[in-house]
């Protein structure tokens, strides 16, 4: 289990594309904004503002991405905007608890780092 407390921890550990892969499941104790992928097994957050996202089940307040594939759940409390999210099984789902997903040609999503 992987652990980011703060944005400058989440920096550190991007690759030279700015993608963040963890081959393990993470946990954001703070707000994710990057401008590449994030790859991991499962992610448990609260604000995700990323390009793609591959990981087993997902747990968010908000996410914000391009693509999103994911295993079995992928659930948003407060809101979810995206591409696509596609899940590997046949029953998989993708919710978000307090509103509705949106779907949308080109997601508003962060570059660099900054809105």
């Amino acid at each position: 289990m992987r652990t980011f407390n703060t944005q400058k921890e989440i920096d550190s550990a991007l690759d030279e594309r700015g993608n963040l892969i963890i081959d393990d499941n993470v946990t954001f104790n703070c707000d994710v904004k990057i401008s590449g992928n994030i790859n991991a097994w499962g992610i448990d957050a609260w604000n995700i503002n990323a390009g793609n996202i591959d990981a087993g089940n997902i747990k968010a307040g908000n996410i914000n991405a391009w693509n999103i594939s994911f295993y079995a759940i992928c659930v948003s409390y407060a809101s979810f905007r995206c591409k696509s999210a596609v899940g590997c099984r046949d029953n998989a789902k993708a919710i978000c608890l307090d509103s509705q997903i949106v779907y949308t040609a080109e997601a508003t999503v962060v570059k660099g780092g900054k809105e």
